[in-house]
């Protein structure tokens, strides 16, 4: 049986064998490739991390990561200082030494910078994104009226919360599920029944201090505690009383404690500068291991002076000690303006060796107090600006930035870190000031007005390099800013970002607050913001955004 043939077909093509070499760039050194990565684009260089395990490793390189981290953080805020901003290129191109990057110098100079990290970090604050999770500090429980307040301070990764019920309790923010140590306020002599409720909290950032926080606790009563958090143990820090002052004593014929309770305080070890209810400014200083009463340097008491207030304690140049507090206060007819006092003090002196006042009135006007230079507060007794009055007219031209149909209102907020002051008004705005201090003279430049948000804003903080973060009375609305160097008109519509965090499902945080709900600014670092959230009900809670996703 014959079998029948296949019909014939058409030639096959042979396959074509693929050659056992490697591509010609993988041939190259990894000092060849890291030049050639140098000139990719960021969208380039993560694409390049995914082809293979050397390119990942060359793409991740901190050589290229500082160069980009330069070019986009570094160079624009060197291009804004004057004297430079019509410099050519060249003069600003980046350079591989260990160079001084303006604030910079800590992270140019440090062995182990992540670089890629970091550039991360830097993109995620300018774009507004960032994770979101809370702290709940207390739950739903009947209060008595007034509900007790709740300070809150952030600093290196910590914050630390006061409040009557649960005493001084301190959370880390990477372990949020419980605070690292707790710690009862009322301590042998710092009793309840003579100081009262806590009422301000200070940290003191400047210490000298390795591995331990300098915190301090101000009463209803004037006094203050001052407590050590040592974190040189690795395995549960130690939080310690280490003294505790009464207050200055009532007035003669007054033996009510009405009008001393603490509003305010800054601290930097040896000095500890305090507002009373009374606006009564108080600058003591502790001598030795504290265990004898603070020395006061100087106390000076105030009549034109209005909530808020703002203190700052920093070192000069010349090694001194600036105590300053920025303060608002009404203008005539309406409107309001902001003013900076400046007492100076030598760790060899008994009293103030200089005190100077400046205010952001322009020139022209009168505040409804007069300033004295002579080393005290404005004195005067005016009364609040009425509602509705009439604008106020400028007649200098470098005060465009403010508009003079409508008058400035009374700011909810002020925040103080040389040489940045801002302050936040319920009618959307900010106001930023520059303050110019030296050893000649002390000046506020005109106020530059910040637009961005929707609805009144509650708080804002600016931080010494100019970053600031503002929050809005519902905490609906968290606005980052970059105020380096002033606003330009230039930079003014893109000087902040709405941050948008983004919410998992599985996160337990409510991203839409409620009507009733009430936000404030707790503070900020490099990597996070906190803010209170105060729910009806007396529930409250800390939201932590985190940009370092």
């Amino acid at each position: 049986m014959f079998k029948r043939s296949a019909p014939e077909s058409p030639e096959q093509p042979s396959k074509r064998r693929r050659p056992n070499t490697l591509p010609h760039i993988t041939r190259l050194s990894d000092e060849l490739l890291l030049r050639i990565a140098s000139f990719l684009h960021i969208s380039d260089l993560a694409s390049c991390q995914r082809v293979s395990k050397r390119f990942q490793r060359v793409a991740r390189d901190d050589h290229i990561w500082k160069a980009l981290f330069y070019a986009r953080f570094v160079r624009p805020r060197a291009s804004r200082i004057p004297g430079l901003a019509r410099a050519p290129p060249s003069s600003l191109h980046y350079s591989s030494r260990n160079s001084r990057w303006l604030q910079d110098e800590g992270l140019a100079r440090a062995t182990g910078t992540k670089w890629k990290e970091l550039y991360r970090l830097r993109h995620n604050w300018n774009r507004g994104s960032c994770s979101v999770s809370q702290i709940t500090i207390a739950e739903n429980r009947p209060l008595p009226p007034p509900v007790p307040p709740l300070m809150i301070r952030v600093y290196e990764g910590l914050v630390f919360t006061v409040d009557p019920t649960s005493g001084l309790r301190i959370w880390r923010l990477e372990h949020k599920d419980v605070p690292v140590i707790s710690l009862d306020l009322y301590q042998g002599s710092l009793e309840f029944e003579r100081y009262g409720i806590p009422t301000a909290l200070a940290i003191d950032e400047d210490s000298d201090v390795k591995q331990a926080v300098n915190v301090t606790v101000g009463f209803e009563n004037g006094g203050f505690g001052l407590y050590q958090l040592d974190t040189a143990t690795e395995s549960l820090p130690k939080l310690t009383l280490e003294h505790s002052y009464a207050g200055p004593a009532p007035s003669a014929g007054d033996s009510s404690s009405q009008g001393l309770m603490i509003t305010s305080m800054a601290y930097c070890s040896p000095y500890l500068l305090t507002v009373s209810s009374s606006q009564l400014l108080t600058v003591y200083r502790f001598n030795g291991r504290m265990m004898h009463a603070p020395e006061i340097l100087s106390s000076l008491r105030s009549h034109t002076v209005w909530p808020p207030l703002s203190l700052s304690l920093r070192r000069s140049a010349q090694r001194s000690m600036i105590a300053s507090i920025a303060y608002a206060f009404p203008l005539y007819i309406s409107g309001w303006s902001v003013g900076i006092q400046e007492l100076r003090f030598t760790d060899d002196a008994d009293a103030v060796v200089e005190s100077r006042i400046a205010t952001a009135v322009p020139t022209g006007f009168t505040s409804s107090g007069t300033a004295n230079s002579g080393g005290s507060s404005p004195v005067g007794s005016p009364a609040p600006p009425a509602e509705g009055g009439g604008g106020i007219r400028s007649r200098s031209k470098s005060q465009r930035d403010i508009s003079n149909a409508t008058p400035l209102a009374q700011p909810s907020s002020i925040s103080y870190t040389h040489p940045y002051l801002l302050a936040s008004h319920a009618d959307n705005t900010l106001t930023l000031y520059m303050v110019k201090s030296n050893a000649a003279s002390l000046s506020i430049e005109p106020g530059q007005r910040l637009w961005g948000h929707t609805s009144s804003v509650s708080t804002a903080q600016v931080s010494g390099r100019g970053k600031a973060v503002s929050l809005s009375k519902r905490g609906s609305e968290l606005r980052v800013w970059e105020l380096e160097g002033g606003v330009s008109e230039r930079r003014r519509l893109n000087a902040s970002v709405k941050v948008e965090p983004q919410v998992s499902p599985q996160a337990d945080v409510g991203s839409h607050w409620g009507v009733e709900d009430m936000g404030w600014l707790g503070g900020f670092d490099e990597e996070k913001v906190v803010v209170l959230r105060e729910q009806d009900g007396g529930r409250r809670t800390l939201i932590v955004y985190d940009f370092t996703l």
